[in-house]
């Protein structure tokens, strides 16, 4: 599809569609090969980093039945501070809600905490696994963003598809500046993060919801960047510019858009994640049986939490799969609505010739 003209919010979401349909094939090969290895690796690590934890705790410690059943109780409560919709019954008294973790635990489960601490080093093994494969993880979506935008790009620009081109374009060239990017953007998220906590409740609050708007707004200007980097070929900082340049005046139009999309990814996953729990019901029926009020004891821990992990992990790679295609498909067909309204009728000429 080339337009002679800029597109409506409609034809935007209707060509997102169209567009992930025709590269989710070769989008599928490239998730398999690079989100799949790091979720393995991850899950194998976590995994086995957890049965030694607690096989070394029960040795060494003495850490029973009971203990695990107040340590489960205690992330309970935990989490309920953090959101009190999800355990409303477990939510303790009000004087101890507070964000650090150590205030709600109880004393075997701070013990439990400490000795894998001290002990970190018998573990190191599991854990580097699961750190490698989270880094494995993390670069390889930031490839397969890269190349599924630019077999979004040549889709658009009716150009074949050519899904090694557009890998190698990605390993080469154009996942690097968008990692750069993440990890500058994720510095100054952690320096704002430092700056609130410091500061007292009442301006921590209120400069806290500045800075959400302001990072609403950034990302509608920046929301081009992306698409910008691999259609272009421009530097990071360059593509920041570019995108700031091609989003002016068009603040409330993309938020527009994007509140449509919101809508339709968030129907897509809701429907994916039901299909996904019948295909791997042992997420739903292990998580019951952990959170549930009755004890649970250090051997079914041990022994249902490798199957439990690679079912969440196939659970997740499956949603993951889906919804993901969606995002750089979005990315891309805005971006080249934005260029035309800026540029004008965009034309392309066959390199071929």
């Amino acid at each position: 599809m080339i337009p002679s003209r800029s597109l409506s919010i409609i034809e935007i979401i209707t060509e997102t569609i169209r567009t992930t349909g025709r590269v989710f094939a070769r989008y599928g090969i490239l998730f398999l090969m690079l989100s799949i290895p790091g979720v393995c690796l991850m899950t194998i690590g976590i995994s086995n980093f957890t049965q030694a934890a607690i096989s070394g705790a029960r040795h060494d410690i003495n850490f029973s039945d009971s203990n695990l059943t107040e340590f489960r109780d205690d992330t309970k409560s935990y989490l309920a501070a953090q959101n009190p919709l999800l355990f409303p019954d477990a939510v303790k008294d009000t004087s101890r809600m507070k964000t650090s973790g150590d205030e709600i635990l109880s004393a075997s489960s701070r013990q439990f905490v400490n000795y894998i601490k001290a002990n970190i080093s018998r573990f190191a093994s599991p854990l580097s696994l699961a750190i490698f494969g989270f880094v494995l993880y993390f670069v390889g979506m930031f490839v397969l963003s890269a190349a599924t935008v630019d077999m979004a790009c040549s889709d658009f620009e009716e150009r074949p598809l050519e899904l090694w081109r557009s890998l190698l374009a990605s390993l080469k060239r154009d996942a690097w500046k968008i990692i750069l990017l993440y990890i500058i953007y994720m510095t100054a998220n952690t320096l704002a993060e430092a700056i609130l906590s410091v500061l007292p409740a009442a301006a921590g609050n209120m400069l806290s919801g500045f800075i959400t708007i302001a990072e609403l707004c950034l990302a509608a200007r920046l929301i081009a960047t992306v698409p910008v980097i691999v259609s272009e070929g421009l530097g990071p900082f360059k593509a920041l510019a570019r995108s700031w340049q091609l989003t002016r005046r068009k603040g409330w139009r993309i938020f527009g858009v994007s509140f449509v999309f919101g809508i339709l990814l968030f129907s897509i996953s809701t429907i994916v994640s039901i299909i996904a729990g019948f295909a791997f019901p042992n997420v739903t029926t292990w998580l019951t049986a952990f959170f549930a009020s009755g004890p649970i004891t250090v051997k079914w821990m041990i022994e249902s939490l490798p199957d439990f992990l690679a079912s969440s992990a196939a659970y997740a790679s499956v949603i993951m799969l889906v919804v993901f295609a969606l995002l750089p498909a979005f990315g891309t067909i805005l971006y080249y609505d934005l260029r035309t309204r800026l540029d004008g009728p965009l034309v392309y000429l066959d390199e071929r010739v």
